[in-house]
């Protein structure tokens, strides 16, 4: 029967393991359709990361667990992770060590409310999350994560949806590795960091640099700030009021259309191609200078 489990992690000779029935209350090790639930807690995950035979309904990692998870607890599938959520008046200071596996079992449902400010890790977010199913969608709110951003690491979802809560320009932050496979990423706002190729990035607030290889079939560039580094090409750019900087990398990049209806648009012709004449879709007023 599917249980709603709270972490507690401390029964002798069994501390931190995630796997061990006595470390949940109600007793019971993590199962399929159970909802499990970190708060409250300063105890560390230490053993126990491999739950890949199962299928909970949702891991809740709230801002009131400061404890860190020491490995990838790794599922079959995972229908929802919710990380960073927070019903009180006080302001926990979170996880400095989230890393989480959800499978490729089931369409999971990525919500992150918060994170902790810095990370055990240096370098490296403190919320780290791996996902390969087709459909699965992250939805960032506010704090620090990356999706498949360690070495080696590969990731496959549908859709990022990166916003804000009170300040548009800091308040999420996201790396994106090189080896996620994403069909959509959208953008209010935050800071991010995307080196896969993309088919549709749609920009309307904050600051985003992408970087690697990757390429994008067609960037909505409508607010905000970007900074277009990835020697991948990159089909069409609807320039409606970003920001958009090529003249951060000599590396040679091509751009098959740009629409210029707003916003700006800085490059060097020496190595960034436009295939075709740029166009407006309305009237524009056009000036030039030097990068």
């Amino acid at each position: 029967m599917a249980t709603t489990r709270v972490w507690i992690g401390t029964t002798a000779a069994h501390v931190g393991d995630f796997d061990y029935a006595d470390n949940w209350n109600p007793s019971g090790s993590p199962a399929d359709g159970d909802t499990l639930i970190m708060e409250l807690s300063s105890q560390d995950v230490l053993s126990g990361f491999d739950q890949s035979t199962i299928t909970p309904a949702a891991l809740h990692v709230r801002q009131s667990y400061t404890g860190k998870i020491n490995g990838y607890l790794t599922f079959l599938g995972l229908t929802a992770l919710y990380v960073g959520e927070h019903f009180g008046s006080d302001s926990p200071a979170g996880s400095s060590r989230v890393l989480v596996n959800c499978g490729s079992g089931q369409a999971t449902t990525i919500i992150v409310a918060n994170s902790a400010a810095s990370s055990a890790d240096a370098n490296l977010p403190p919320v780290r999350v791996v996902v390969a199913n087709a459909a699965a969608v992250l939805h960032l709110r506010r704090g620090k994560v990356g999706l498949a951003c360690e070495t080696g690491q590969t990731a496959t979802l549908s859709a990022i949806h990166q916003s804000w809560l009170t300040s548009q320009a800091s308040d999420s932050n996201l790396i994106v590795g090189a080896g996620v496979t994403l069909t959509s990423l959208t953008k209010t706002g935050g800071v991010a960091l995307a080196r896969c190729a993309l088919t549709t990035l749609t920009h309307a607030g904050g600051s985003l640099e992408t970087a690697g290889l990757g390429a994008i079939t067609t960037i909505n560039a409508n607010g905000g700030a970007m900074v277009l580094n990835s020697t991948g090409t990159i089909g069409t750019v609807n320039g409606n009021g970003a920001a958009v900087d090529l003249t951060k990398s000599t590396l040679a990049r091509t751009i098959t259309t740009y629409v210029l209806n707003g916003g700006s648009l800085a490059y060097d012709p020496a190595v960034v191609t436009i295939t075709n004449k740029i166009t407006a879709s309305a009237a524009v007023k056009l000036s030039a200078a030097a990068a």
